[in-house]
């Protein structure tokens, strides 16, 4: 049977939950695919877990341990097929996942990336800031919503994406160095024109584990993604604007002071901080009720409070600001 998509799994060390992943995937409806695993320099039984599956479908290769972003760009190189579908070793996919992701973006050939709803599974009590990101990201559905808040966080669940390979051949794969390689990658893809969608069903139990990388691995750190998200933004306001408008700050603290710090290395100058206390404009500080109208100038909040963002977010909409133009989240 020749397949219609690929579907790559790296694994490291995830003989606990490799059989779950693997599983899920060969219980699709949909079932003409291949899985291509690369087994990351595994040290535990992973790779008597994944051998312990009988399935034509399945090629694994195993490699000297070189992180995930080497794996994955291994296993795409290898892919016999024109659609990708990302699968990670921690998660599961429901059963009709690549059924919706293919039959999409065959009826929709402007699409270039699909993604879909995840379900966290985690402890949400115990981790409430993690399972809020995720209420977050299935809030955005369109293109444009995601695109308006790709400098807040991730808008998308890694293992949930299906894509062109050919995007690869013309944007590049996963950043190898020390970066959080999915953010990156798809903050890159956006800023070259990408289109991006999202299927308003459930493709995955995202699973938060005390062993995912992104709590274990420094790639993900808040430093990394602050630096990705300030290189990206500078780089989108030089490629949009002839001459940059003037940036006003929304937010205070050491964070956020620190994540400005960012934006005057790479060249931006931040004129004005909006304060939420004082109660009349004094140096380059102001008060938020002095915004009237949007002008020459593009807001960028970094208020991190859910509730504080939906009240700045209804503020500036009432007064004719538009998220994505006058104005990002930035987290």
């Amino acid at each position: 049977m020749k397949p219609l998509l690929t579907v790559v799994l790296p694994v490291y060390n995830a003989g606990k939950t490799i059989r779950k992943a693997i599983s899920s995937i060969l219980n699709q409806t949909f079932k003409e695919f291949e899985l291509i695993i690369i087994n990351d320099g595994s040290t535990d039984d992973t790779l008597s877990a994944i051998r312990s599956f009988n399935d034509d479908r399945i090629r694994l290769y195993s490699t000297p341990n070189r992180g995930v972003a080497k794996a994955a760009n291994f296993a795409m190189k290898l892919a016999q097929t024109n659609l990708i579908a990302r699968m990670d070793a921690d998660d599961e996919a429901l059963l009709d996942r690549l059924q919706l992701q293919y039959g999409y973006l065959q009826h929709n050939t402007d699409v270039e990336v699909v993604s879909g709803l995840v379900q966290y599974g985690g402890n949400r009590l115990k981790n409430l800031g993690y399972a809020l990101h995720v209420d977050r990201i299935n809030e955005l559905i369109t293109h444009e919503q995601m695109f308006n808040r790709r400098f807040e966080d991730l808008p998308v669940a890694n293992p949930s994406v299906m894509f062109c390979k050919s995007l690869i051949e013309k944007f590049g794969g996963y950043n190898e160095m020390n970066v959080p390689e999915d953010y990156e990658l798809f903050l890159r893809w956006m800023s070259m024109g990408v289109k991006f969608s999202k299927l308003n069903h459930n493709l995955l139990i995202w699973n938060d584990l005390e062993t995912r990388i992104t709590r274990t691995h420094s790639d993900y750190s808040e430093a990394n993604f602050d630096q990705t998200k300030a290189l990206y933004l500078t780089n989108y306001l030089k490629n949009t604007y002839k001459t940059i408008p003037e940036l006003w700050v929304w937010g205070a603290g050491r964070k956020v002071n620190s994540k400005v710090k960012l934006l005057r290395n790479l060249g931006l100058r931040i004129t004005l901080n909006i304060d939420v206390k004082q109660q009349e404009t004094r140096g380059n500080v102001m008060h938020y009720s002095q915004i009237k109208s949007p002008g020459n100038y593009i807001i960028l909040s970094y208020v991190k409070d859910r509730k504080g963002k939906q009240e700045i977010i209804n503020y500036l909409n009432s007064r004719g600001f538009e998220e994505g133009k006058n104005y990002f989240l930035m987290n």
